[in-house]
């Protein structure tokens, strides 16, 4: 039997996706094997200009009002001195203008903390670039380091716009959704000897008023561990001088009495010479950004003088205190603590030989 010469020869079948349609890179005619898709291989040039493109994208700014545009760049923080701000300014500018922030009532209250967060890493020697501005864990070392002095509530509404600033300038793997602080580590303490050089080179000042304020700094650090955040709340009327002591009332978040330690008296007498008694003891204005480190930068310390830091003051304090027979609940109220982790934390810089013999009797001879 013959076949029909009538009929139409048949055409390759071009293959076909799960719904029908004709695949890429396949073709109606021709030969019977089925043809592969083509990937087209990306070349060092092009993906180059693509990561230009994204880079470029990033980098330009987002609209904003006329009025928000205007306040930014005429903006000048009153926390920086004019030589300082002159410094931060391009970086104030370049952070504010690319989070595309609109509102009157936002910019007012991100420029505030920004301003604040710059001044501490100018003022720390840290880099200003935006690149390293804008990364949680730098970030995270301003709230842990450079805010101790404003109040909780301050501290975290800070954190939490530079947070949102660094989401929208400079977002990756260095902006987690939910970064975390991390641990913050307790600081050792100082030696004796370093003790004694701190107190000696702050009663050798010689300005006087440098030489208070830095006698406010060790005086009330070591003397009865009070921080940066603490001596903000210390005035004039907090100090009472008697025959039993120089007692030290703080005020503010954690307020106590504290009496302080009879090494640092000399100190803390010079400190609160002068002062008012409505009158911050160091008499800088509670709205200055970091006063402690003021002091610190403006007193002449010697290269072989250990760096002035009060919170290994403090530390050093309260280590004191635990090797002397002062009941622990005692030792917590008077370092405005409501938990021992911190002393916890502290055992390690303790730095004296376990001896188990005290065990038996409480080190009874």
């Amino acid at each position: 039997m013959t076949s029909n010469q009538n009929s139409t020869p048949k055409t390759a079948s071009a293959p076909k996706g799960a719904h029908g349609h004709i695949a890429p890179g396949s073709t109606t005619t021709g030969s019977s094997q089925e043809a592969r898709p083509v990937t087209k291989k990306v070349t060092m040039a092009e993906a180059k200009r693509r990561m230009r493109e994204i880079v470029e994208a990033a980098e330009t700014y987002p609209e904003i009002p006329d009025a928000v545009r205007r306040y930014i760049v005429e903006y000048q923080a009153r926390i920086a001195t004019p030589e300082e701000w002159e410094l931060i300014e391009p970086t104030f500018r370049e952070v504010l203008l690319r989070t595309g922030i609109k509102t009157d009532g936002a910019i007012r209250v991100h420029t505030t903390a920004l301003a604040a967060y710059l001044t501490w890493r100018k003022r720390e020697s840290l880099s200003l670039a935006v690149a390293d501005v804008m990364k949680f864990p730098a970030i995270d070392q301003y709230y842990l380091h450079g805010a101790e002095e404003l109040s909780p509530r301050t501290r975290n509404d800070y954190r939490s716009r530079l947070q949102t600033q660094a989401r929208r300038v400079a977002p990756g793997v260095d902006a987690p959704v939910t970064p975390g602080l991390g641990y913050n580590a307790v600081k050792a303490g100082y030696t004796e000897v370093e003790e004694a050089m701190l107190r000696r080179v702050s009663l050798k000042q010689r300005r006087p008023e440098t030489r208070r304020r830095l006698c406010a700094v060790v005086g009330f650090g070591g003397g009865c561990g009070i921080d940066p955040q603490d001596l903000r709340h210390v005035f004039g009327r907090s100090v009472t001088v008697s025959d039993e002591g120089i007692f030290v009332t703080v005020e503010g978040p954690r307020p106590r009495t504290v009496v302080v330690r009879r090494a640092y008296e000399a100190l803390v007498l010079v400190a609160i010479k002068g002062v008012k008694k409505d009158e911050a003891v160091l008499k800088l204005g509670r709205d200055k950004v970091n006063p402690v480190a003021r002091v610190i930068e403006d007193a002449e310390l010697f290269d072989d003088v250990p760096k002035v830091d009060m919170r290994r003051l403090r530390t050093t304090w309260i280590t004191w205190l635990v090797k002397q027979p002062i009941p622990l609940n005692v030792v917590l109220a008077a370092s405005g603590l409501t938990s021992a982790r911190t002393i916890v934390d502290m055992i390690d810089a303790l730095q004296v030989d376990t001896d188990f013999s005290v065990l038996r009797d409480g080190g009874a001879k």
